[in-house]
């Protein structure tokens, strides 16, 4: 009989070997997209990141304050009588924890292989006339935004540049910026308070040990050459770890480097155990675009030359973002006529070594505390202005 029907005997033979192709060609798609996906996971993450950042710079991350800092009158700073500023202060450190490193005495630390930071750092040019006050300006998360980062080498010389570690291929461009006399600085990924920030594929977190930690320094301070140190990426939750900051600080006092506390956290013990474990080391005054409009870039700037007159220097940090971009260009080359030079961040970091036997360890188990002592004779840090960005 002729017709176009399939026999009903045939039909589920037909259907069979039907769904058996659809597999078979889902299968081959799947381990063909799992191939790809598994020869290069570094490239998806490098674009991944690339996208991010550049959705970060671009402002389209950043949520419109509800608050403007500034609206709420606070009372003036009472006068800080002139001793304060050599008196011993106590940093007080857990007694029980399994990674505190066997030890912590500055007396026994051997010396740094190499200062890196004196070896690294860039020039400073005697300021044409008279005594003038410092200003350093430090540019984070430099690296993944290539454009940016091209942009941002291109401001007059010497700006300290902080590169992400995780960031590809960036040595050219640190040696680039090293020639053209700027500064370069580690800017370390470290665990922040909020879960919903990523600090990076390499971050320095509060859970790991002080192996983990090292082993994570090591990989992080590997990533290029030619830096004088580092300061924190985020990091507002570990940088008020005292246990952990001491391991780092140690690592970073073995390799000869200097630490710049970003101070994304107003209570951070970060810069107090490098002075005490004889880290040569500064901290940030000011946050340049912390609100990204032009007018608080401007407005930052401001306060920055505020706090360079008052205390005799000061150290901003900010972003390679347009903004931030534009107003620096046009706001650096005023700065001889307001009595200002501008350096890098190694020429305002206070080195010293404490006093023998300042960092002994206390291993009394009657003790529920270890207290480091030293001389800080730093000038007195502003108050944190604004919520942490991280």
């Amino acid at each position: 009989m002729k017709n176009n029907k399939t026999p009903i005997v045939l039909r589920p033979a037909v259907l069979g070997l039907f769904l058996l192709a659809a597999l078979f060609i889902c299968a081959l798609a799947f381990r063909a997209a799992e191939q790809v996906e598994s020869e290069s996971p570094a490239v998806s993450v490098d674009m991944a990141r690339l996208q991010e950042s550049r959705a970060y710079y671009e402002g389209r991350v950043t949520p419109a304050p509800a608050v403007r800092m500034g609206q709420v009158a606070l009372p003036p700073l009472p006068e800080v009588p002139e001793g304060l500023y050599t008196q011993p202060k106590p940093l007080s450190l857990p007694d029980v924890a399994e990674d505190l490193p066997p030890a912590i005495s500055a007396s026994v630390l051997p010396p740094a292989k190499r200062m890196a930071w004196r070896e690294n750092a860039a020039k400073v040019v005697p300021e044409a006339r008279g005594s003038v006050a410092k200003v350093a300006i430090i540019i984070d998360d430099m690296g993944m935004d290539r454009r940016r980062t091209q942009v941002a080498l291109t401001l007059p010389a010497p700006v300290t540049f902080a590169w992400l570690p995780y960031a590809p291929k960036i040595q050219g461009l640190v040696d680039e910026g090293r020639a053209a006399g700027h500064e370069m600085l580690v800017h370390m990924p470290m665990e922040p308070d909020s879960l919903t920030i990523d600090p990076g594929p390499s971050a320095l977190r509060s859970t790991m040990t002080s192996t983990e930690l090292t082993a994570m320094l090591d990989k992080n301070f590997s990533a290029f050459e030619g830096y004088v140190g580092f300061n924190n990426h985020m990091g507002s939750k570990l940088t008020r770890n005292p246990v952990a900051m001491i391991t780092v600080m140690q690592e970073a006092r073995q390799r000869g480097l200097l630490f710049v506390d970003s101070r994304t956290a107003p209570d951070s013990v970060a810069a107090d155990t490098a002075a005490a474990l004889g880290l040569p080391h500064a901290a940030r005054d000011v946050f340049l675009d912390h609100y990204e409009d032009r007018a608080s870039v401007v407005e930052a700037l401001a306060a920055l030359e505020e706090v360079a007159h008052r205390k005799g220097y000061a150290i901003a940090i900010g972003h390679p973002k347009d903004n931030t971009m534009n107003a620096l260009r046009e706001w650096l080359p005023t700065l001889a006529d307001k009595g200002l030079q501008l350096v890098p961040v190694s020429a305002l970091v206070r080195a010293y070594e404490p006093a023998a036997g300042a960092l002994a360890q206390v291993n009394n188990q009657d003790q529920t505390t270890q207290s480091i002592d030293y001389d800080f004779v730093g000038p007195l840090r502003p108050p944190v202005s604004g919520p942490a960005p991280y």
